[in-house]
């Protein structure tokens, strides 16, 4: 009885049939940080209510911490995928991953060009 329940929480040779919480955890970390950074930046305004520091500096910050984590997430979600068995929610969380690594690029991009490129006013 004891190996049914090995097989039905781990699958085929061990491998898991979910994504592990720490794959999640590292998933939703990008997406926090560039909702932060939009928070941060009211919607990447002229102008912020924040301090120059903290919309120019902090933000970008977030963003390349964004774009490591998503990075890192995504090669985790290749290591634990399964060779056997049900690989979609891990093809599921490259997804993922693969378009908060976008939508970060864009974020940097968006930081840069607003309040590093763009004249004074």
């Amino acid at each position: 009885m004891a190996y049914d329940d090995f097989e039905m929480d781990y699958g085929y040779m061990g491998e898991g049939d979910k994504p592990s919480g720490v794959l999640l955890a590292l998933t939703a970390i990008p997406l926090l940080l560039d909702a932060a950074i939009y928070y941060l930046t009211d919607g990447f305004s002229v102008h912020p209510h924040f301090s120059h520091f903290i919309y120019m500096v902090v933000t970008l910050a977030l963003a390349i911490i964004a774009g490591v984590a998503a990075v890192f997430a995504f090669l985790l979600a290749k290591d634990e995928e399964p060779e056997w068995g049900n690989q979609l929610p891990f093809k599921l969380v490259e997804g993922i991953n693969m378009a908060s690594l976008a939508l970060t690029s864009l974020f940097i991009i968006l930081l840069i060009y607003m309040y590093y490129l763009s004249p004074p006013k």
